[in-house]
């Protein structure tokens, strides 16, 4: 009888530290988890800054593509004009080329 009492102490005490063990394995996890939905939120916010970023980049790319055609098209006729203005001094003062 006495074998079967230190078995089933034995037991309570093992069953109690399972216990133990088991809540502190869940409070573990719940922290873990938190961490976790934390981490993933400031990812979601990172990209989305990363994401606007882009759109923004690629707006002001257009844009100076756009203001770059323009000052070509403005330097191609500063570099015609010279020769609008020769033509035209030649063709003033009546000389033949």
């Amino acid at each position: 009888m006495q074998l079967k009492q230190l078995q089933s102490k034995h037991n309570e005490v093992l069953a109690a530290e399972w216990k133990r063990r088991e809540k502190a394995r869940e409070l573990d996890f719940r922290s873990k988890m938190s961490e976790v939905d934390a981490l993933a939120a400031d990812l979601k916010k990172g990209i989305a800054a990363v994401d606007a970023r882009e759109r923004e980049l690629t707006k002001k790319e257009k844009e100076l593509a756009q203001e770059k055609q323009k000052l070509e098209k403005i330097k191609d006729r500063l570099d015609f004009a010279p020769f609008v203005l020769a033509f035209v001094f030649i063709a003033d003062v009546g000389c033949c080329i």
